[in-house]
């Protein structure tokens, strides 16, 4: 059995927000408090709810692009609420991240981390530098490494090389668990 300062070391990694929804739903808030080290792989959004509009009362509902991108910009704020142990986070950005929309509930999500993680005192983001240009409150975070998606290993794909780096400035870990999580087709 794992004892709480084992399970508040260990790293969490999910392949989408989908995923780290799910877990947070299915999780107490007790041991979500304790979660200090997170890994998410950001995601695009399905849109297929737009091809196949709900009939409801005779008429038609639909929704647009865009509010479907603003709810999930609301999930991952809530889950980020519900983390406020927080202290190291890896955000990989969405693997194609041409649409302005999607780029731009990116920069968003990234701006409320500050806000919303306060003990945040390390964020790695897989991406240019030049981020800090459209999201400035990242500055507000004691350590923020940048590392470029093409030339750098996957936190998701190798989470003990990820737990190293950030455990780094905590000095050396005695005992190490990491959860992995395998890609389905169910989201």
């Amino acid at each position: 059995m794992e004892t709480p300062v084992t399970r508040s070391h260990r790293p969490v990694n999910f392949l989408s927000q989908k995923k780290l929804f799910t877990w947070i739903e299915q999780s107490q808030q007790q041991d979500l408090a304790r979660v200090r080290t997170l890994s998410l792989r950001l995601t695009d959004i399905d849109l297929s709810s737009l091809l196949d509009p709900i009939l409801s009362g005779g008429r038609r509902e639909t929704q647009s692009v865009w509010s479907l991108y603003n709810t999930e910009l609301e999930r991952l704020d809530g889950a980020l609420r519900c983390l406020p142990g927080l202290e190291h986070l890896t955000i990989v950005p969405p693997s194609n991240n041409k649409s302005s929309l999607l780029s731009g509930i990116y920069r968003s999500f990234l701006s409320q981390i500050p806000k919303r993680c306060p003990k945040v005192q390390h964020l790695i983001v897989h991406d240019h530098e030049s981020l800090l240009e459209t999201v400035p409150g990242l500055k507000n975070i004691h350590k923020v490494d940048f590392e470029d998606a093409a030339s750098s290993p996957s936190p998701i794909r190798s989470p003990n090389s990820l737990h190293r780096r950030m455990m780094a400035d905590q000095g050396k870990a005695k005992h190490v668990i990491v959860k992995m999580e395998a890609d389905t087709d169910d989201g």
